[in-house]
């Protein structure tokens, strides 16, 4: 004889396999905060189905209710534990599944373990109760379990910071419209969906671009939803960032011109002479004598034809005098020595020399020097005169 056995929804609807004699109510969570009372209640994550009776035929059937109230979970979506507050995300999704397929309170908690992942599994598992029972920390019943999750991953002060986060948040420079409102949604999550939808879309309105602002403001209504308001302010802030660009563009451009225009009047600078490095002293070479004021002289110095950075002012070779033997050509204009000589082939050295009182030379052929230049014989009563350079 086979027995009949009714469907399951129509056997709870005739009171079958239903019992609430048991049902446990643990102790409330104490908050402080009175906004947050609601939401650290069990019984807000109660299920409409408060059966406490567990067979043996609902044992067996536990799999396949599972497998029914994945869909309306969410496939692949098991909580770890992390982060601590999606807690009431993760309660309030079991809690619409086991709805949504008429699960009973006690089979409930058999269920919850196997919508999380570990670490947050194994320590579910550790709190079930055993064959032999009196585990430190066990559970006996749903309401129970659900109070334990409260108390591992939510605290009042932690709430409250988060809280406040929402009420002060703002849209970032590097982030849209809508993005901004995905921000609030997740806050909203992570405050435990204490904010309703018109405080969700009134903190948008304020804390959106002020470009932004008053179109948002104008165009919300009650019957607006938060993302058909966040698809508005998108359109006007994309609208707003263009016309941003095409202004910094055209600043670019305008910036470019003007400096063009800037170099093309600037007068042009005369070319750089460069400086000797180092200098020396400067002297004449007399007859065979190899050094002059006490300082040996290049044997391969030499005149070269005046070159780049040296003015044609040089005073010429006088006549009479070998040029291989010429180390300097001084000029009348202000005592200033401007030649060009070479050491040895291949290395060029521009040397400029200013004679003054306490620089110069102490020796010095007589017809080298511009008719106006006072000088005297060297003997030991006169100064040795030496340039900057020792």
């Amino acid at each position: 004889m086979v027995r009949h056995q009714l469907p399951r929804n129509r056997r709870n609807y005739l009171g079958h396999g239903r019992d609430f004699s048991g049902r446990v109510v643990p102790e409330k969570i104490e908050t402080q905060n009175r906004l947050f009372r609601s939401i650290f209640d069990c019984e807000s994550n109660a299920l409409a189905n408060k059966s406490v009776r567990y067979t043996r035929e609902q044992a067996h059937t536990l799999g396949r209710l599972k497998k029914d109230a994945t869909p309306s979970f969410g496939p692949r979506s098991e909580w770890n534990g992390e982060p601590p507050l999606l807690v009431f995300q993760f309660l309030r999704k079991f809690c619409k599944a086991c709805d949504d397929n008429d699960v009973s309170e006690a089979e409930a908690f058999y269920m919850l373990q196997d919508f999380t992942r570990d670490p947050l599994r194994t320590e579910v598992m550790a709190i079930m109760p055993s064959r032999h029972g009196g585990n430190p920390g066990e559970v006996t019943c749903y309401l129970q379990l659900i109070n334990w999750h409260l108390r591992l991953h939510a605290d009042e002060e932690t709430l409250a910071l988060q809280v406040e986060e929402f009420s002060k948040a703002t849209q970032q420079a590097s982030e849209d419209e809508r993005a901004f409102s995905t921000r609030l949604r997740h806050l909203n999550v992570l405050c435990g969906f204490i904010h309703s939808k018109a405080m969700l879309k009134s903190r948008f309105v304020e804390g959106c671009h002020k470009a932004v602002r008053s179109t948002v403001r104008e165009r919300n209504t009650p019957s607006l939803t938060l993302a058909e308001l966040a698809r508005i302010a998108q359109t006007k802030g994309d609208e707003y960032r263009w016309l941003r660009e095409e202004q910094r563009k055209a600043s670019a451009l305008e910036y470019k011109r003007l400096a063009e225009a800037s170099r093309a009047a600037r007068p042009t600078r005369p070319a750089f002479v460069p400086r000797s490095t180092p200098r020396t002293r400067v002297g004449a070479v007399q007859d065979d004598d190899p050094e002059v004021a006490g300082v040996a002289q290049p044997a391969s110095a030499k005149l070269t034809p005046t070159g780049q950075g040296v003015r044609p002012r040089d005073k010429p070779v006088p006549e009479g005098v070998d040029p291989t033997k010429l180390v300097v050509s001084l000029t009348g204009s202000n005592y200033q020595v401007a030649t060009r000589v070479w050491l040895s082939p291949g290395y060029e050295v521009a040397l400029r020399v200013i004679l003054d009182t306490g620089s110069g030379v102490s020796l010095i052929r007589k017809e080298l020097l511009p008719e106006d230049t006072e000088y005297r014989a060297v003997d030991k009563s006169t100064p040795r005169m030496y340039d900057i350079n020792g």
